[in-house]
């Protein structure tokens, strides 16, 4: 999972650019640009809980997991 691999940065404080990298291999194009999104250091360029909320990425995620509710 994506933030495993993260966790196995070693810094402890700071994930850095090639822990980011090798963890969003293998991801869609649109899973990089959201999770991008959400490490923009600056927080005037980095999206709100608001904008990120409506994202397409996160829509699929409900969408799955009412999927698998109705599998109950």
């Amino acid at each position: 999972m994506l933030n495993l691999d993260l966790l196995g940065n070693g810094d402890g404080h700071r994930v850095n650019n090639d822990s980011i990298k090798r963890a969003m291999q293998g991801l869609t194009m649109s899973r990089k640009e959201f999770i991008s999104s959400c490490l923009m250091e600056d927080p005037l360029q980095r999206r709100t809980a608001a904008d990120l909320i409506k994202s397409k990425v996160l829509q699929e995620v409900s969408l799955v997991c009412r999927v698998g509710e109705s599998d109950l």
